[in-house]
């Protein structure tokens, strides 16, 4: 039996025929941009803005987690040319329990997971676990966002892999994937890069 294909549609506003972006939302991807986090390289698909930040709020907040593969699609031609070693293992930032039930699904295991499908590599998405429901990181300023942060996340199990990719959908100040690098390194965990779909100046 032949399985039905999902038409191919825009992330920012749903015309189809064009993936990830249409014409109208913008032809062309967004530039990579490379930074850094704790001494680990942080790669982005772009700047929070745009129809790249329209596809991240659509996924999030409209219950759209089919988009998370074209977007993901984003990060895979610049992961690729990294020359990322074969036994990596995708681990995508947590969401509360309390959070997770209310949304339904974590935005960054689901971008994890398809870039691990991209990659032909593997993805850990219960590795990480956050251990307290944390305020809102989009609510705070750069100093409560550490506080915030501070002590949230833990790693449930120490991956057979040799390094990690972690992997975020928005990066602000750092604070929350910085957490995240914390707790990984004092399980023994190296962390060889940071990847979101998105950051807002300054990191």
């Amino acid at each position: 039996m032949r399985r039905a294909v999902a038409p191919t549609r825009c992330v920012g506003c749903d015309a189809a025929g064009a993936s990830p972006f249409c014409e109208q939302c913008g032809v062309e991807a967004p530039e990579p941009l490379v930074g850094e986090v704790e001494g680990v390289p942080l790669l982005a698909a772009g700047l929070y803005q745009g129809p790249l930040a329209k596809g991240i709020r659509r996924l999030k907040y409209d219950q759209r987690p089919e988009l998370a593969r074209p977007l993901a699609s984003l990060l895979a031609r610049p992961a690729e040319q990294m020359s990322l070693p074969p036994r990596v293992v995708w681990v995508p930032v947590p969401l509360h329990y309390a959070r997770l039930v209310e949304r339904g699904f974590n935005q960054s295991a689901l971008l994890a997971r398809s870039l691990a499908q991209l990659s032909g590599t593997k993805c850990a998405a219960r590795l990480l676990c956050r251990r307290r429901e944390t305020a809102q990181q989009a609510q705070l300023d750069k100093r409560s966002r550490e506080r915030n942060t501070l002590g949230a996340f833990a790693v449930r199990m120490s991956p057979s892999e040799a390094e990690v990719l972690l992997v975020d959908d928005v990066v602000t100040t750092g604070a929350t994937v910085s957490a995240c690098i914390g707790a990984l390194r004092e399980k023994g965990v190296k962390v060889r890069a940071v990847f979101t779909l998105a950051r807002t100046p300054p990191l």
